[in-house]
Order: structure tokens, then sequence, then C-alpha cells
């Protein structure tokens, strides 16, 4: 009897060190793949600043494409020229390689100015390049095969269009320069500039004559970019906590004073962290902050301005501003999960260390190990 419970006092601190390896183990495989979320929600999220760089009008009515390049001419004239592009796309459409004879359908977005506005790669389309064509990679390898593309010839309908560049980002679509007087466009894309979004409806509205609803993509990056602080501001908490543990349980003066400097510290690099990944737009600063109007009133803007966004039917570019937003929300959010069950594991694994090294409790002759 004595000997099975000698035994017995033998394996237990074996199977308390072996249990908490597994929690060490576990929480390193939690925070590798919380950091791996973080870093491809980085690169999602660097997509979508880029669609935050520009505003786009839907307008209300179509406008002609002589009309459009009467107003690029105009725009182009002003002190701060704009450089905007007209766009609109037509669906589906046929496009065959004239060398190899092989055919697909893509979605065709014709457009007239300055095309580098819609997509964020692979753009050697001028604005007077008429005969010209941008396609996406899978169109390059579905009709054209590997190798160099730039130079072939593409059937569209009656016209041939010549290979000026590959874009990709974007999937199944062609884009071209207006050739026609006849043709019109139903959305307006510039970059955002350094004027509030509401002023620069208004000059469109009243020196071009463009009216239209905004798609106000900073929105969304916003949304997206404070879902991904509150990563690294949660780890500085729980980091601070630790910290803060150590100071109460500091025993010697100098002891207690490092940490209190290491917790200070933290706290002011914390803050100072936040402050400067903050970034409020002017229209949403009130001259008053006691302005309760205004707040009821940005919140109601704002509110609509997302439900339009999330509700309007996507074209290309638009469908690629969805997917990085989406994207982003979902490795945000996941990291930020990783993390809190990381955190979880390892003051799980910290508590079976403290198992491990509680000394043995005695009762008389007997001797049994605290759990």
């Amino acid at each position: 009897m004595k000997r099975q419970r000698a035994e017995g006092m033998i394996a237990l601190p074996a199977l308390q060190k072996e249990n908490g390896l597994k929690y060490i183990f576990l929480t390193g495989i939690l925070c590798a793949l919380c950091l791996f979320c973080f870093w491809r929600g980085i690169h999602t999220l660097g997509s979508l600043g880029k669609a935050a760089e520009k505003v786009s009008f839907v307008c209300r009515e179509q406008v002609p494409a002589r009309d459009a390049r009467e107003l690029l001419k105009k725009m182009q004239e002003e002190e701060e020229p704009l450089c905007p592009v007209f766009w609109t796309e037509e669906g589906r459409a046929d496009v065959e390689a004239k060398l190899s004879g092989r055919g697909t359908a893509v979605r065709l977005v014709r457009a007239a100015g300055n095309v580098e506005l819609l997509f964020w790669g692979g753009n050697a389309l001028s604005q007077e390049d008429r005969k010209g064509c941008l396609i996406s990679r899978d169109i390059v390898t579905e009709l054209l095969g590997e190798g160099d593309c730039a130079g072939q010839i593409l059937v569209l309908g009656n016209a041939e269009y010549e290979v000026r560049g590959v874009l990709e980002e974007a999937k199944g679509v062609m884009v071209v320069q207006e050739a026609s007087e006849t043709a019109a466009f139903d959305t307006l894309t510039m970059a955002a500039g350094e004027k509030r979004l509401e002023e620069q409806k208004e000059i469109l509205e009243s020196r071009y004559g463009i009216g239209g609803d905004l798609e106000e993509w900073g929105l969304l990056y916003g949304i997206a970019r404070f879902v991904f602080l509150l990563f690294p501001v949660s780890a500085a908490a729980a980091l601070l906590a630790y910290v803060r543990r150590n100071v109460r349980e500091a025993r010697g003066a100098g002891e207690k004073i490092f940490w209190k400097l290491c917790f200070w510290g933290g706290v002011l690099g914390t803050i100072w962290g936040v402050a400067s990944q903050v970034q409020i737009p002017a229209d949403m600063l009130p001259s008053t902050w006691s302005d309760f109007a205004f707040w009821s009133g940005l919140w109601e803007e704002k509110r609509q301005a997302v439900s339009f966004l999330l509700e309007m039917e996507k074209r290309v570019p638009e469908a690629a501003y969805m997917k990085a937003f989406y994207e982003s929300l979902c490795f945000g959010g996941a990291a930020l999960v990783l993390e809190c069950c990381a955190f979880l594991t390892a003051i799980a694994a910290i508590w079976r260390r403290k198992q491990q090294q509680s000394p043995p409790v005695r009762h008389g002759c007997q001797s049994r190990f605290r759990w």
C-alpha cells in the first residue's frame, strides 16, 4: 500500500509537468496563428486603404461620352486639376484572341480618363489610347496562355484592341477607353484630396453640373482599421496587467521602482501609439463639442453612407473594395479572438507551473501534494 502511494506521488509531478507543457505548446500555436491572421489582415487593409484614397460619385443622370471628355479637359485646366475618370460597366461581353482563336466572356469596363484610379496594378492605358486595353491575369491565361501578352490583339465585337497591360488584382475583367461618342457613363471616380467630401460634391454640382451619391470608402477603411487597432491595444493591456502584478509582488524598493517605470512607460507608449494611428477627418469634427445636433446628424449621415455601400450593386472595382473590407474584418476579428484564447491558455500554463512548484502539505506522517 505504501509502495503504491509512493509511486503515485512520484507520477503526480510528472503528470503536472506534462500538462503544463501542453498548455505552453498550445499557447505558442495560438500566438503563431494570431500573428498570421494579423499580418494577413494588414495586407488586405492596405488594399482597402488604397480605395480610401479615392472618392466615387454614382451619377443621378448618365453623362454622355462627348460631355465627359469636355469636362475632363475643363477639369485639367483648373489651378488644381482633378484628373478623374468617367466609367461604366457593361456586364458580360464576348472577347476573342486573334492569334489563338480562343474566346471567353469578360466583364467589360468602358472608361474615359485616368483608369489608374479604378484598379491597383497593371495600368498603362492613357486617356487618348482608344485602341488599347487592360485585361486581368486569368483572362490572359485563358486566352493567350503563359508568357508575355503585351501587343496581343483581342477582338471585341467589331473592334480590335491591343493588350497594354495586365490587372493583377482583378478577375475576369477587360478595360478599354471608350471611343464611341454615343456612349454614356454612370460613375465618376477621382482622388480624394484634402478637401471635405461634401465640399467636393458641391464643386462637382455647381461647377460641372454633376450630381449623385457619394461612395465613401474611407468609412469602411476606418471601421476595419478600428478593428485592427483593438489587437495591439488588448495585447498592451494584457502586458500592462502582468507588469502591474509584478509591481504589487515586488519585495525590494529597487525592484518596485523598476516595475513602476515599466508600467508607466507602457501606458504612455500605448497612448502615443493609439493617438498616432487615430485620424479623425475634418468633416467629423464639430465647431463645439457640445453640439449634440451635429453628433446625431453625423451618425445618421454616416449610417446611411455605410448602408448605401453595402446595399449598392457592386461593379468590378467596387467588388474588389468590398472583398478587401470583409477580409480585413475577418482576419482582424480572428486575430483578436486568437489573442484572447492565447492569453487564457497562458494563464492556465502559469497556474499549472505554480502548482508544480508548490511544496507538499504534510498531515502527520503523511504528505499530500497541493493541487
